[in-house]
């Protein structure tokens, strides 16, 4: 992480359109624009919800005018500032009096704060790219800064934290439906956290691969089911092969009718994690049950014979433990997909997924002489 620095504040931009879904997974996982010190007890908090290391050098913190929705930049984000997946940025109000009363440390810090978001104001926080396309933001419901009709915050002095609803899988604060409102839960007691709090472990030298082939409907939506046939492994050199289906529940296993299913084809892996989940039995004597893979790809979609190429995939695969390697029925009710996520070329999210094998199985070996204890 580099040094932090502190930006211009005031400067006076125009008013740009509401946010939209983040096109990097990088949100606003939290925040309070008044605390138990008063309406300069504040902060924000950022978290990169994609299983991929996201670059915000020079992105700005900014806030819109409470009276006229103008938007003023409160501070920059120090060049060289990468965030891990899953980690956090903290900026916090550096007001001496009545400001940040938190005990976590801000990564950087602001000294013009934000009013209470009223419906009879324009109050909100954005945050924007160095070249200021906006990335995430809260609001009013009169707010360019809000989304989806803003939310409003209490206007007495307490912990009012407001905090990103999660999603399934492991994105913590992963809701994003662009709107405030339903992707928020508050106020309640904040839990403020720096970069430093969430920079993840060193990544593992243990080693492992997986194959397997299933599918599953979503838990979130019971009319999708995905297909996948997958053969990946932590050595990004090895041969990998990951091929999804997405279609209608009511399309059986998919062995006719692929035309009538979006279907994404991983040409190359660019990251690969295994690991250990103590909460399953490593029936067959592996210790490695879970491997995490984020790569590049093409996507067709149904209807079509084009395969649109510079699509990006996020997908974790965990084997059961259950003995045996029947690929059709093994893994059933055991084995599942957690976090799956097919972006577009923008940075879009265009699939989305998770769920336990109803048909197939998957199969986990270690590949470490001595692999690390669970």
């Amino acid at each position: 992480m580099a040094c932090l620095s502190l930006a211009a504040f005031g400067a006076l931009l125009p008013v740009g359109s509401a946010p939209a879904v983040t096109p990097n997974g990088v949100v606003v996982s939290e925040f309070r624009f008044r605390g138990p010190n008063g309406g300069n007890d504040e902060f924000l908090e950022l978290r990169n919800t994609s299983g991929t290391p996201v670059n915000i050098s020079g992105y700005k913190l900014q806030g819109c005018s409470s009276g006229t929705g103008a938007v003023a930049d409160r501070t920059t984000v120090p060049e060289g500032t990468t965030l891990a997946a899953g980690q956090t940025y903290l900026f916090t109000n550096r007001t001496a009096s009545g400001g940040y009363s938190g005990s976590e440390p801000g990564d950087a810090t602001f000294s013009t704060g934000f009013t209470d978001l009223l419906t009879t104001n324009q109050s909100g926080a954005r945050i924007v790219t160095a070249a200021d396309t906006v990335v995430d933001g809260v609001g009013s419901p009169m707010s360019p800064c809000g989304e989806g009709g803003g939310l409003t915050t209490p206007t007495t002095n307490a912990d009012n934290s407001f905090e990103r609803k999660p999603t399934n899988g492991p994105d913590r604060n992963g809701q994003d439906t662009d709107a405030n409102a339903a992707d928020f839960e508050g106020p309640k007691v904040g839990n403020p956290e720096n970069s430093s709090t969430t920079m993840p472990p060193p990544p593992s030298e243990a080693a492992c691969s997986m194959s397997g082939i299933g599918n599953f409907v979503d838990r979130d939506d019971s009319s999708e089911k995905v297909r996948k046939d997958d053969s990946l492994s932590s050595d990004l050199t090895a041969p990998q092969r990951l091929e999804l289906q997405f279609g209608s529940a009511s399309l059986g296993n998919f062995v006719t009718g692929a035309s009538q299913t979006d279907r994404f084809s991983m040409t190359s892996a660019t990251s690969a994690v295994c690991s250990d989940d103590p909460a399953i039995d490593p029936g067959q004597g592996q210790t490695l049950d879970t491997i995490t893979v984020g790569g590049e790809g093409t996507f067709t979609p149904a209807g079509s014979s084009t395969a649109q190429p510079g699509y990006t995939v996020e997908i974790t695969i965990k084997d059961g433990g259950e003995s045996g390697t029947d690929s059709r029925t093994q893994g059933r009710g055991l084995d599942s997909v957690e976090g799956l996520t097919v972006r577009d070329p923008s940075g879009a999210v265009v699939k989305s997924a998770g769920g336990t094998l109803a048909h197939g199985n998957q199969d986990a070996t270690d590949e470490d002489a001595s692999p690390p204890a669970s």
